[in-house]
């Protein structure tokens, strides 16, 4: 087991310190810092999963819809709109926010099940293009202009 944390740490720098600390000596814990938007396939290319463990509500975070997009399954809290992203059993998993052991029991699921994340990258749904969204968008709104 791997763990690769990206972000920018500068804008909880008390935050980043703690968790600097907390992975002191863990040689499988890597602060990647930020990466640049060409590297987005490069990164999912080399993850198997990725783990969203938000505190705070979010409506769509563009992480989980390029994780989708690369076919990497999600384990996210189950807060905000990630379980309408996260479909368990189908895109990923859930867990309760702030609840380490719960998130470390699924880690610990996947672990013992290697061929899990094989089986959740071909259920993954496709994800919507930009203009796809925009054209049932247009669409919605055409027809409620019509009625």
């Amino acid at each position: 087991l791997e763990l690769a944390i990206y972000g920018d740490a500068s804008h909880f720098p008390a935050y980043a310190s703690h968790l600097t600390e907390m992975a002191a000596g863990d040689q499988r814990i890597r602060f990647a810092g930020v990466y640049a938007r060409d590297q987005v396939s490069a990164i999912f290319s080399n993850v198997d999963l990725v783990v969203v463990p938000s505190t705070w509500y979010e409506n769509s975070p563009n992480v989980i819809l390029e994780a989708f997009a690369h076919k990497v399954p999600v384990i996210a809290s189950n807060l905000g709109a990630f379980p309408e992203l996260v479909i368990p059993g189908i895109s990923g998993a859930l867990f309760e926010p702030n609840d380490a052991a719960h998130l470390a029991v699924i880690l610990q699921q996947f672990l013992d099940e290697p061929g899990r994340v094989n089986q959740l990258r071909q259920s993954i749904p496709a994800v919507k293009s930009l203009a796809q969204e925009i054209d049932e968008i247009v669409d919605l709104y055409s027809d409620a202009l019509k009625r």
